[in-house]
């Protein structure tokens, strides 16, 4: 039903799979016990929702910035995204392109000509190991390099 009504859904599964971060945030025993309970329940309605279709976008109950081992959380939640059955690109698509379309925003979250031209560039191919979403090299805000090198002849 929720693929036929284009209803998107934002699973948050770090929510139930980063215990160790939870610990070390110093969430109480009982949260991380309930939410150890709950994980393996979770990742299967979230391979549920992705084989009927449903649209995911990438969203989490803590802050996204957040870091786990030096990973943003937005970051692992797209690994997890993977980890459920999404495709890399559609793991990212969760994150850009659907992201824009769920805040009626068409203009964000792609690449085209006449674009705001918002873009990062990562270290690897991350159609082929989404891991490569971790490793940032440059930024690019409005067509403009924000962060990493500058110079127009280098991509890393």
């Amino acid at each position: 039903m929720m693929a036929a009504a284009g209803a998107f859904l934002g699973p948050t599964l770090v929510v139930t799979h980063l215990h160790d971060w939870m610990l070390s945030q110093g969430f109480d025993e009982a949260s991380i016990g309930r939410s150890r309970a709950a994980a393996e329940e979770h990742m299967a309605s979230i391979r549920l929702a992705i084989a009927a279709g449903v649209a995911l976008v990438n969203g989490t109950d803590f802050p996204p910035g957040s870091r786990d081992a030096g990973v943003p959380l937005a970051i692992r939640e797209m690994e997890l995204h993977v980890r459920a059955g999404l495709e890399p690109l559609d793991a990212i698509r969760a994150a850009t392109l659907n992201a824009a379309r769920l805040l009626r925003a068409p203009a964000l979250g792609r690449i085209a000509v006449g674009g705001p031209a918002d873009m990062i560039v990562v270290g690897g191919n991350p159609l082929e190991d989404i891991t490569a979403m971790r490793h940032v090299h440059k930024v690019i805000q409005a067509g403009q390099v924000v962060y990493g090198d500058r110079s127009p002849d280098q991509t890393s």
